[in-house]
């Protein structure tokens, strides 16, 4: 994340079980793409590093709502870059400051499945196998 998403890390960093090592606002790009390509799995919404991730090789989960995946989303291989998203009829809108609709939060990411990502997960780190 960037500075402006300090506080916010800081609050899920204060959930984990194992203290993660917190760099926000502290690398150069060129420092991110190290970092992520020793990482066994990234996942997050359409931004920037998840990007780099997959310029990486590393593994990835990528949680889509209000941008279009087909787009967007990951290029290269499928078998470790996946997309996860609700497909509601108004996704994707392209609107990322507030829900169309006014749902708060924003519907389409609000119901992507915290058991569904976590199967992923787990697959992509070879703990589960591909259905």
């Amino acid at each position: 994340g960037g500075p402006d998403e300090a506080a916010l890390v800081e609050q899920i960093a204060a959930l984990l079980h194992q203290p993660p090592l917190v760099l926000v606002g502290q690398t150069s790009v060129g420092q991110l793409a190290a970092i992520l390509r020793r990482a066994r799995l990234v996942l997050g919404v359409d931004s920037g590093p998840l990007h780099i991730a997959v310029s990486q090789g590393t593994p990835s989960i990528h949680l889509f709502g209000p941008s279009d995946s087909g787009r967007f989303g990951p290029w290269g291989n499928r078998h470790i870059h996946k997309v996860i998203r609700m497909g509601l009829w108004c996704s994707p809108c392209g609107v990322f400051a507030a829900c169309p609709r006014d749902t708060s939060p924003p519907e389409c990411m609000e119901r992507i499945n915290s058991t569904v990502v976590s199967s992923i997960a787990l697959q992509l780190l070879g703990y589960e196998k591909t259905a």
